[in-house]
């Protein structure tokens, strides 16, 4: 009997050696085109951790949606996607660990087309009511807010600030969304654009890229490496297509 349990075992050694070691892939952007169905894993966001587990021999990714205030209430451990080092405080990218530039980016103001608004500078829109997204970071608009020049109005969502705007709800005309978002929810015809404006005017193209804390510098260095192979960006410039964006 004992050698028949040894026997057994023996022959799940192999197996039990290859499993993969599961790292999460946390993004707050649950938004399009990152995340365009949470409950089915749909979106960007589940496409390149499917493509890196593929070419990693060593760790399964598995990516994991977490509102960003809670993300930051995790200090260790953690691997994050599609961030920027000004929107987590590291500037000098001396408190995390980073990886090159992935995509390419930038913030739009949108605007109800029957405001009669000529828009030149941040600072004309002074006085305004300006709809953003709860714990979202927008470093062009700080001194604006900070200065009170113009009142923030958080919603949970993109889809929300652009709802709001078209109906100019709580009388706000304004609203702050990514252009990766109103370009992919407009060419699938997921929102009425006919009611609205937008201008990418003085606002900052930024690029997103994924960060993760130091005591997860073994993974990270496979995790970029992985980034870098021409197979690995081959397919994800795929699904960069796929969502009408700028490839690798």
């Amino acid at each position: 009997m004992n050698y028949f349990l040894l026997t057994i075992f023996l022959l799940n050694v192999p197996v039990l050696s290859q499993a993969k070691e599961v790292i999460r892939l946390y993004t707050y952007h649950n938004k399009a085109p990152f995340i365009t169905d949470l409950k089915k894993e749909k979106g960007l966001s589940f496409d390149i951790a499917n493509v890196l587990s593929k070419f990693s021999k060593t760790i399964e990714f598995k990516t994991e949606y977490i509102p960003r205030k809670r993300l930051d209430s995790i200090n260790n451990k953690k691997v994050v996607l599609w961030s920027n080092p000004l929107w987590v405080k590291d500037p000098n990218q001396s408190k995390f660990l980073w990886t090159g530039e992935l995509l390419k980016d930038s913030d739009i103001i949108i605007y109800n087309k029957n405001i009669n608004f000529n828009f030149k500078t941040l600072l004309d829109l002074s006085n305004q009511k300006l709809v953003c997204v709860r714990g979202y970071y927008y470093p062009d608009l700080v001194s604006l807010f900070k200065n009170n020049h113009v009142e923030r109005v958080d919603v949970n969502s993109e889809n929300q600030v652009f709802k709001m705007v078209q109906a100019q709800r709580m009388g706000v005309s304004f609203g702050v969304m990514s252009l990766s978002t109103y370009s992919y929810l407009k060419d699938n015809k997921k929102l009425d654009s006919n009611e609205i404006r937008f201008t990418i005017g003085p606002m900052k193209a930024f690029y997103r890229r994924i960060f993760a804390s130091k005591d997860m510098n073994a993974t990270f260095q496979i995790l970029n490496k992985l980034l870098k192979q021409k197979e690995v960006k081959k397919e994800l410039n795929l699904f960069f297509k796929k969502y009408g964006l700028d490839t690798l």
